[in-house]
């Protein structure tokens, strides 16, 4: 019988209690579970069952009014939402945009990445003071965003947003600048990614039927993309301006001064 040393006594004795541990784990994680079960029924229990859905919220129109929202624009105007509670605000202009899988969606992404880090940080961020403005390709939904967060006049970002595409679109892409727009967006879509990150990103591509095949073939466009497809997507997105109607959601004050400004009635968020 071999006799064991201190070393490998100790190191067979610290393997031996972990696997104690986690048997004991075993034995009790039905009891933890069962308590558990019971805490959050005594706890929530007093909230009842689901109540009857209210038939006034079957439809987008009926919703807005239970809300004490403005239905979906379709008049053609700008909309304006004032809230007491906001001391700075928010404003956005969203353009229609190209497919997922064409090459003009992967030149919108790398435009939108160039926009963000380079004139619209620039003029927004630096400038005007808003906390963050940013641009974003959606090819799921065909849309360009171009927008702005915890902004304290929304209103001049959003003459600034038309401003900045407008002004792109009549400049050349130069090798730099293009350079650095693919490297950002190649980045972003290839970084290490925690779990949780994993999990929702693979949930949400399963749930639009994208597979690795559409991925790859986004990566190939992408490193391949050329400074005259960015121009060309600015001018393509420039050309819808200005039929884009700017959206500002505020504080009481400014929201009156955007909605004077743009000749719209303020529409109160609830409180």
């Amino acid at each position: 019988m071999r006799v064991f040393n201190d070393r490998e006594q100790a190191f067979l004795k610290a393997g031996l209690e972990c696997i104690g541990k986690h048997l004991l784990r075993l034995v009790f994680i039905p009891a933890s579970v069962k308590a558990g079960v019971e805490y959050l029924g005594a706890r929530w229990n007093r909230f009842g069952p689901p109540r009857p859905r209210n038939p006034a919220c079957e439809d987008a129109a009926a919703f807005s009014s239970v809300m004490r929202l403005a239905p979906a624009n379709t008049g053609g105007a700008a909309e304006v939402y004032a809230s007491p509670s906001l001391q700075v605000g928010f404003a956005a202009l969203v353009l229609p945009g190209a497919s997922f899988t064409s090459r003009e969606h992967t030149a919108e992404i790398a435009l939108a990445h160039e926009l963000s880090t380079g004139a619209l940080w620039e003029r927004i961020r630096m400038k005007g003071g808003a906390y963050g403005a940013f641009a974003q390709g959606d090819g799921m939904e065909r849309l360009f965003s171009l927008s702005t967060y915890r902004d304290p006049d929304p209103l001049a970002s959003v003459e600034a947003l038309g401003a900045v595409l407008r002004e792109r679109a009549l400049q050349d892409s130069d090798g730099e600048s293009l350079e650095k727009a693919v490297i950002g967006c190649y980045a972003k879509e290839t970084r290490p990614r925690t779990p949780l990150e994993q999990g929702f990103g693979d949930f949400c591509r399963f749930l639009y039927g994208i597979d690795n095949a559409h991925r790859e073939q986004k990566l190939r466009a992408l490193i391949s993309v050329s400074g005259e497809e960015l121009s060309e997507a600015a001018r393509r997105l420039a050309s819808g301006l200005p039929a884009p109607l700017p959206v500002i959601i505020a504080g009481t004050a400014a929201a009156d001064r955007a909605a004077a400004r743009l000749g719209v009635t303020v529409m109160e968020l609830p409180a």
